[in-house]
């Protein structure tokens, strides 16, 4: 959204007394959406998911593959994510540096209080989705009792068994994005299943990698665990 005013007109027909919100996996590695959402309405209540930053980091690039807006390996794409990063490349494109969450997590202690911070781990939700469904419906203030489906995949990365298949349904091409605002919900869930049925689960991290990239995140899992005041030490498992 380009403006102020159409942003806001999301939220037009919303009934009095609804709790309504968006999620963005950009509001967090940004710089300004903590003091931005702050200034705009200073009572709202954040919730973040984080996941092992590792993990995340093979899942990001997953994702690009199949948008099909990365063509290097997953190795040569952290080498090149320094000088990606000054040209200006955005965030989707930052493996190792949006899983910085220390400074990410801060900007919205800095702004917010305590209370109106909700965080959870990906952990949490695989260990007992219905319970953190209940926890973030309490922190919301809404019925705890409304039903919730925590058996269902809504996306998923990784190669495609056909790559012909999963260009025409997910690759770029011009009009695209016209298309995604007139085609009906029903048609783009459809759409959305096919892509996920012609998706193999992605290879293995090369083990080499997996423990660069632990040692990378280290320091900033010590210093977002004294902030979190919680436990990561299963994170720097090499597995």
């Amino acid at each position: 959204f380009r403006t102020m005013e159409a942003y806001l007109r999301l939220y037009s027909g919303c009934p009095a007394g609804v709790r309504a919100g968006d999620a963005s996996p950009s509001y967090l590695p940004s710089q300004n959406a903590a003091s931005r959402i702050f200034a705009l309405q200073p009572e709202a209540k954040i919730i973040i998911l984080l996941r092992n930053p590792v993990d995340r980091a093979y899942s990001l690039y997953w994702q690009r593959r199949k948008w099909f807006s990365e063509e290097l390996s997953f190795e040569d794409a952290l080498a090149a994510e320094e000088e990606r990063t000054r040209d200006g490349w955005i965030f989707g494109f930052r493996y190792v540096g949006s899983g910085l969450y220390y400074e990410q997590i801060k900007r919205f202690h800095d702004v917010f209080s305590k209370e109106a911070l909700q965080i959870y781990l990906l952990s949490d939700l695989r260990d007992d989705a219905d319970a953190v469904c209940r926890s973030v419906f309490r922190f919301l203030g809404v019925a705890e009792d409304y039903p919730v489906r925590t058996d269902k995949i809504y996306s998923q990365t990784g190669p495609y068994r056909n790559r012909v298949t999963g260009r025409i349904l997910a690759g770029p091409f011009p009009g695209r994005s016209f298309l995604r605002r007139i085609v009906p919900r029903r048609m783009k869930t459809l759409k959305d299943d096919m892509v996920h049925r012609n998706i193999d689960k992605p290879p293995e991290m090369n083990p080499e990698t997996r423990v660069m990239l632990v040692e990378r995140f280290r320091e900033d899992i010590g210093r977002l665990e004294d902030l979190l005041g919680r436990d990561l030490g299963h994170w720097l498992i090499v597995r």
